[in-house]
């Protein structure tokens, strides 16, 4: 299980409790699981992707694969964006029976 991540550049904003991409591609492949993580923003910031976040480029969930259980949390009701997965600029595409469940974003 993921403990809460904070990048300091980003004050207290929190992004990727599982992964996290800035600029580039992600394949989660092959029977692979992201699950458990937290993204929990501090003071009145934002949350990005509990289970992974991709600032720019593509993300491909493949060959039977499992994105689950994850959270994103925004602090002081700040917003919360992508329970499981958070992809700025790009497509996400779920592929050979691949899931994204059971992920929550939520502003606290």
């Amino acid at each position: 299980v993921g403990a809460p991540i904070r990048f300091p550049r980003f004050d207290n904003e929190a992004r990727g409790g599982g992964i996290y991409v800035g600029t580039g591609s992600l394949l989660i492949d092959n029977n692979s699981q992201v699950s458990g993580n937290v993204a929990q923003a501090r003071g009145d910031d934002g949350g990005f992707g509990g289970g992974a976040y991709v600032g720019a480029g593509p993300v491909t969930v493949d060959r039977r694969s499992r994105v689950n259980q994850n959270r994103v949390g925004g602090g002081g009701g700040a917003g919360a964006f992508g329970g499981g997965i958070h992809a700025g600029q790009g497509n996400v595409v779920l592929n050979n029976a691949s899931q994204v469940n059971a992920n929550t974003a939520s502003g606290v």
